[in-house]
């Protein structure tokens, strides 16, 4: 495994909130492409941020999810590794408890944990884990074997080769200061401000009011730290809101879920979507999306296909 320099833990100046590139994604994208494998990127704090597009949960791990462990085993898994992560400060490949190897790297801004970027669903090995076969139904079991040959397998002496790339992403990413931080007083209140008013009609001049700033100001601020407007930071806060609540609230209509998060309606809420994330809300739940196989419910390997808009528009 390469070798990385530890750093910080995070703390409470980078847990607020991240926003990233547009590079980041293609980034995702292009890795995950030519690996045949999946790229998520994590807040700090363990939220989804980014996905890799055009691939979705596989085969082998919805089984594992739906038929055998559930879904909850796979997340506490998620939160254990992130904090593994966020203690050492390098990153880790590890075996999960389905039998496949993921690895996970942490992004420093300023010496400090600040998010996660994790890859993952691959085996070493063609050989199902006893303690994971014995729970297998019956009626499942060949295609357990089946799904689980489909993954992409990775020799012993491949590993360390696939996880130097691997960190050389992550330090891409960190050296070209791709990540930042709303770590300052003005945008920890205006991110208050936006997480009290979400499901209200807000605008530019009264986020100003709140964060003390005028218009102009704020707007200049956004565009020189993000590089992004108002209009899109808000948007992405609440289509972060909407991904969460379609993963997490099945039993919640897209109407619901756009009130909840501040669209004007069902059919507003579902266009929005679309342009930002690749495919409708319904497809995102249903873990289909067109031209693309597809999502899944689960984090942290949710997916939707096409292209995400650039944050300027």
């Amino acid at each position: 495994m390469p070798s990385v320099r530890p750093v910080q833990p995070p703390t409470a100046d980078v847990s607020l909130e991240l926003l990233l590139r547009d590079e980041v994604q293609q980034l995702l994208d292009h890795f995950a492409g030519v690996m045949k494998m999946q790229v998520i990127f994590f807040s700090a704090r363990g939220e989804v941020l980014r996905r890799s597009r055009g691939s979705g949960n596989s085969g082998y791990c919805r089984l594992i999810q739906e038929k055998i462990f559930g879904l909850e085993r796979c997340l506490e898994r998620d939160r254990l590794e992130l904090a593994n992560c966020a203690g050492q400060g390098t990153l880790r490949c590890y075996l999960c408890h389905a039998g496949l190897r993921e690895a996970i790297a942490p992004v420093t801004v300023n010496g400090a944990v600040a998010g996660f970027v994790m890859l993952g669903q691959f085996r070493v090995s063609d050989v199902i884990p006893f303690a994971v076969l014995e729970k297998v139904p019956p009626e499942h079991y060949e295609a357990l074997w089946r799904e689980f040959l489909k993954l992409p397998r990775i020799a012993d002496d491949e590993l360390e080769n696939l996880l130097g790339l691997f960190q050389m992403l992550v330090d891409y990413i960190t050296a070209r200061e791709l990540v930042a931080l709303s770590g300052d007083r003005l945008f920890e209140r205006l991110e208050r401000y936006l997480e009290k008013h979400l499901t209200e009609p807000v605008t530019i001049k009264a986020a100003a009011r709140a964060a003390g700033q005028s218009v102009s100001s704020l707007s200049h601020k956004l565009k020189a730290r993000y590089g992004a407007s108002f209009k899109t930071i808000l948007i992405e806060k609440r289509l972060r809101r909407a991904e969460m609540l379609l993963r997490e609230h099945p039993e919640l209509s897209i109407a619901e879920i756009a009130a909840q998060t501040g669209f004007a309606d069902r059919f507003y809420f579902s266009r929005i979507f679309r342009k930002y994330r690749g495919c409708p809300p319904s497809a995102y739940r249903d873990g289909k999306s067109a031209g693309a196989n597809g999502a899944d419910p689960s984090p942290p390997w949710r997916r939707c296909s096409g292209q995400t808009r650039n944050a300027g528009e």
